[in-house]
């Protein structure tokens, strides 16, 4: 990819990232890995700069990984420091989970409202190595209930599970509820026994927890 937007302008310089060797920046032997994620041999001008490993699926992932790495190297002036600060970015990278930033803006949109997050962990791989990150990714919710793990084909060989997570969260009230049956009779008693309450319902996952909202959403009009 490249910002061709700039390149007829002046004083702009043009970097270029993309799976493609002919990049600046591009990922080489992209494979998946352990983590539900996946990882690739990172290159600049077709010179192998490192590994980077993400816990996040998708080439659009490897993509917006390789944007950063680009983007920060284009801020680092001195040249020595670049390949600590490219290390740097690629740790960074293979611990970054997407719930602080959702619930950060979720806390912009409805600062008064009361957040509620149903958050089904994604993979038992994923969650024994994201474990202490997701332990404070919850800081901004008001509550939290976690569902058992959508296993996706994945056996549990890391002996961990939801109750696990629950019992580790700093910051918001949580509770562990494994099945979604349970988990929406529990959001329809609460927000059905105060109407003048204002609750956000905010669900992460990737699995069938989809299909909450739309549930959660029917029971309540047939009960209001």
């Amino acid at each position: 990819m490249v910002l061709t937007s700039l390149a007829s302008k002046p004083g702009y310089s043009i970097t270029t990232y993309g799976i493609s060797s002919k990049n600046d920046w591009h990922a080489s032997s992209v494979t998946p890995n352990s983590h539900g994620g996946q990882d690739y041999v990172l290159y600049h001008n077709n010179c192998p700069i490192g590994n980077v490993s993400l816990v996040l699926p998708g080439v659009h992932n490897v993509l917006n990984s390789l944007a950063v790495i680009a983007t920060v190297a284009l801020l680092v002036s001195d040249q020595k420091k670049l390949n600590a600060t490219i290390s740097s970015v690629a740790y960074h990278l293979s611990t970054f989970t997407e719930v602080r930033a959702a619930l950060q803006a979720a806390r912009q949109l409805f600062p008064y409202q009361a957040l509620w997050i149903v958050f089904q962990p994604h993979t038992f791989s994923r969650l024994a190595a994201l474990m202490k990150d997701f332990a404070t990714a919850f800081v901004d919710a008001d509550h939290l209930i976690i569902t058992e793990v959508y296993a996706s084909r994945e056996m549990n060989g890391c002996s961990c599970d939801g109750r696990e997570l629950a019992s580790s969260i700093r910051g918001p009230s949580c509770e562990y509820i494994p099945k979604m049956e349970d988990v929406i009779e529990k959001l329809v008693y609460e927000i059905s026994s105060d109407i003048n309450q204002e609750i956000v319902v905010l669900t992460l996952g990737a699995g069938d927890i989809t299909t909450l909202g739309p549930e959660l959403l029917k029971r309540l009009r047939e009960k209001l």
